[in-house]
């Protein structure tokens, strides 16, 4: 088993290879694997994003940020 920390690469495509050695019965022959896949961003990056797109507070109609740190809220 093998384990990277992707969290800096979230919402960004990878390529991933690995080759594999070892295993009974491969002595005389190289297993390798590759494949592509997105890194899923945490609930609390985007919610960051969210905040960030949305610039304006919908209750108070000012710049998101200029009466403190913007709060986010899950509607429905």
């Amino acid at each position: 088993m093998a384990w990277a920390n992707l969290s800096q690469h979230t919402g960004r495509q990878i390529e991933v290879d690995m080759q594999i050695v070892g295993l009974p019965g491969t002595e005389s022959r190289l297993l390798s694997l590759s494949g592509v896949a997105t890194v899923p961003a945490s609930e609390k990056q985007l919610a960051a994003a969210a905040i960030a797109r949305q610039k304006i507070c919908p209750v108070s109609d000012k710049p998101l940020g200029s009466m403190g740190q913007p709060v986010a809220v899950k509607l429905k």
